[in-house]
């Protein structure tokens, strides 16, 4: 049996904008639980939404 650490990281403590970067619908929702900074949460919202809408492919849309 091998000995293995993992560094944790908070993810309130991670930047929000990170999390927007991925193309995984799934990721960027957890931009919703990172550290907003001081940006207007309402508006962080409203574009954590607008960047999942935008990632996820549509069956019926070309």
């Amino acid at each position: 049996m091998s000995n293995k650490s993992y560094a944790l990281v908070r993810i309130s403590e991670v930047n929000y904008k990170l999390f927007l970067r991925s193309k995984n619908p799934e990721v960027k929702m957890l931009g919703i639980l990172a550290n907003l900074g001081d940006d207007d949460p309402a508006k962080v919202i409203q574009s954590i939404v607008n960047e999942i809408n935008n990632a996820i492919v549509h069956p019926f849309s070309k």
